[in-house]
């Protein structure tokens, strides 16, 4: 991804393991930086409504193949060229994307932050990298609640997921990662202060890029 569009967004990439916290940031950083955009790597999984049910949940949903990156990429060259783009909506409990599709405007962003496991070794040119640090049992426990509550999914399949493709996934792909970031956080003891301090670096370095 190469992006010369003049006065373009500062591009945040936010990574982590599973369940590490990126979403909780990725909205506090929303609130607190005007005309920013969120977007979730988790809208651009791949469709397999060809696939069965089961089949479908047996797929390696946590290796970067699973994900359609450049869709991703092409919508982030999109915005910052002042173009609309349609994000996927994707169904958790069945393993596959709606038809509907979300349509966001292209308006005059100062920020977009993008969130995801996998971004840092998919998207390269991210302006600046936050990587979330969980304990891995932290993770495991807050990934149980939320897909059960969240996506409608059963404790076993989360489980078994996370034993046989999440944590192999996060060691081979996410982990490594960590050492590109521009900072690296708690996902669970971040205080205001830390906070505000982070607000500030991400000023610093979007004055120095625009």
């Amino acid at each position: 991804m190469n992006i010369k569009a003049s006065n373009r967004p500062f591009i945040i990439g936010i990574s982590g393991g599973t369940a590490s916290g990126k979403t909780t940031l990725a909205q506090k950083l929303k609130k607190s930086i005007l005309l920013s955009l969120t977007l979730s790597q988790d809208n651009y999984y791949k469709n397999h409504e060809h696939l069965s049910l089961k089949a479908r949940s047996n797929l390696n949903f946590d290796h970067p193949d699973a994900i359609d990156f450049l869709l991703l990429k092409k919508h982030l060259c999109q915005l910052c060229w002042g173009k609309d783009i349609q994000i996927p909506q994707y169904d958790f409990s069945q393993h596959k994307r709606l038809e509907k599709l979300k349509t966001v405007k292209a308006d005059r962003y100062t920020h977009i932050i993008v969130e995801g496991t996998l971004i840092f070794s998919q998207i390269p040119s991210l302006d600046y990298k936050i990587f979330v640090d969980t304990d891995s049992d932290i993770r495991l426990i807050r990934r149980l609640k939320r897909d059960f509550q969240e996506r409608g999914r059963k404790t076993e399949s989360i489980i078994q997921q996370y034993l046989t493709t999440t944590r192999p996934m996060h060691h081979r792909f996410v982990e490594p990662k960590k050492s590109q970031a521009d900072i690296v956080i708690s996902g669970t003891a971040f205080s205001n202060c830390q906070f505000k301090k982070l607000l500030k670096k991400i000023k610093e370095k979007a004055k120095k890029i625009n």
